[in-house]
């Protein structure tokens, strides 16, 4: 989804870092994904269930993690994802490797997806 969103706006991965706070682009990024979620901002405030990428995996790892507490509740799990697969495009984004091996195959990329998808639904179904 914010791939799509970022295609629009013309704008390449790296280029999100380098717009300040508040930039135009990141508030259209931001109202683009916030209108496409399927859990409210009540029912974010009360429960933040954080599915977060092995660190073995080497994704991203410069991106860090957010969401880590806060609300009333904090559930956190680890998969075996790239950074594309915990946010449910697997294979979209980094092809991560280490010591020049690939630490994840796209099929592994494609299965972690569709487990964290099933764990944050249950989560979040669960506060219902």
């Amino acid at each position: 989804m914010l791939k799509r969103g970022m295609e629009q706006l013309k704008l390449e991965e790296g280029d999100l870092t380098k717009l300040g706070k508040g930039a135009l682009e990141k508030l259209a990024l931001a109202w683009w994904v916030s209108q496409k979620t399927i859990v409210s901002r009540r029912e974010l405030s009360q429960c933040v269930a954080h599915a977060r990428r092995n660190p073995d995996v080497h994704s991203r790892p410069t991106f860090g993690n957010t969401g880590t507490s806060g609300g009333g509740t904090c559930l956190q799990q680890f998969f075996w994802v790239t950074h594309g697969g915990a946010g449910g495009d697997p294979w979209g984004g980094d092809h991560p490797t280490f010591n020049g091996k690939p630490t994840i195959t796209k099929d592994e990329d494609e299965q972690g997806s569709k487990q964290v998808d099933d764990w944050i639904r249950s989560k979040f179904s669960a506060q219902n």
